[in-house]
C-alpha cells in the first residue's frame, strides 16, 4: 500500500470492510433512512464482486481511476470507469458489482456511496457464492 493511501485511511479514520474488501467509514443517515459512507479501494484491497438488494450510488472523490464491473441477472456484463471524467454511477439493485483500480499512480481511489435504506448485512451476497458468476471467466479477478 502506498504512503499516500495510508495517509488518507488514517486521516478519514477508515476501517477494513470485511467480506467485500476496501476500507470504509459510515458518515451519516438521512431522514429518509438513506446512508452514506466513505469507501476506498487500493491495489491490494478492492471491492470484490458482490450483490446488493438495493440501488447504490457511487461518487468518485479523488485518487486513481477505477473500473467497476456489473453483472445483471441475465449475466450481461458492463464495465464503467470512475474517475475525474465520470464521477457518478448508479448500480442497480440485484446486480453483481466489483471495483478495482484501473491505474496505480496514487495507490487508491476514494468514493462516497449512498444507499436507501441504509446498508445492512443481510442486503449483501458474495459473488463467489453464485455458481453462474463463478463460471464467468471475465469476472474471476474480481472474486
Amino acid at each position: 500500500m502506498t504512503e499516500e493511501a495510508k495517509k488518507i485511511i488514517e486521516k478519514l479514520s477508515l476501517e477494513p470492510l470485511e467480506g467485500e474488501g476496501g476500507y470504509f467509514r459510515f458518515l451519516t443517515e438521512y431522514g429518509n433512512g438513506a446512508g452514506c459512507i466513505y469507501y476506498l479501494v487500493t491495489e491490494e484491497s478492492f471491492s470484490h464482486l458482490h450483490l446488493l438488494t438495493n440501488d447504490e450510488v457511487w461518487v468518485f472523490l479523488e485518487g486513481d481511476r477505477a473500473r467497476q464491473i456489473t453483472v445483471d441477472q441475465s449475466l450481461s456484463l458492463s464495465r464503467t470507469v470512475l474517475g475525474p471524467e465520470n464521477r457518478v454511477v448508479n448500480v442497480e439493485k440485484n446486480h453483481f458489482q466489483g471495483t478495482k483500480l484501473l491505474e496505480n499512480n496514487h495507490g487508491y481511489a476514494l468514493f462516497s456511496t449512498f444507499m436507501r435504506p441504509r446498508y445492512k448485512g443481510e442486503m449483501y451476497m458474495e459473488g463467489k457464492k453464485d455458481l453462474r458468476i463463478r463460471e464467468m471467466e471475465e469476472v474471476k479477478e474480481y472474486l
